[in-house]
């Protein structure tokens, strides 16, 4: 048994379309667990007035490493909005954890970031939603 969160960037669908491709000579019972709500994480108040993936441009974002589910998240919108990963200052300054993204924007080394709303609520933070991950 393992948790898994992964979002088929072809569908936007999460879970499902990924443990099908990974075991195709199986079969795999999914069990629901727990969702959690993604999204952006910015200071209390939200003195940049963001709304939402579009503003990020605008900012010091720090981002999710590579494989991440969040990350994964964040490249999938990204692209949906024709949005270069490039023109975004922060995309590669990447953190293992939300806590560690939340930090950074406590700590006012990044403006912004992606992460779970408990995080945000952690590091008392405000929280834009983007997407629940069921």
């Amino acid at each position: 048994m393992a948790p898994i969160h992964l979002l088929d960037e072809n569908t936007g669908v999460y879970n499902v379309p990924v443990i099908k491709n990974l075991f195709t000579d199986r079969q795999i019972a999914l069990i629901k667990g727990v969702g959690r709500t993604q999204g952006i994480m910015v200071k209390k108040g939200n003195p940049l007035g963001i709304k939402g993936i579009e503003d990020l441009p605008r900012c010091r974002y720090v981002n999710r490493q590579r494989g991440a589910g969040t990350r994964l998240l964040f490249d999938y919108k990204l692209k949906s909005l024709g949005i270069q990963p490039s023109g975004i200052e922060g995309y590669t300054r990447e953190a293992a954890t939300h806590m560690a993204v939340a930090a950074a924007i406590q700590g006012g080394s990044a403006d912004t970031g992606m992460g779970v709303l408990s995080a945000a609520k952690a590091m008392d933070l405000d929280f834009i939603p983007v997407g629940i991950v069921p």
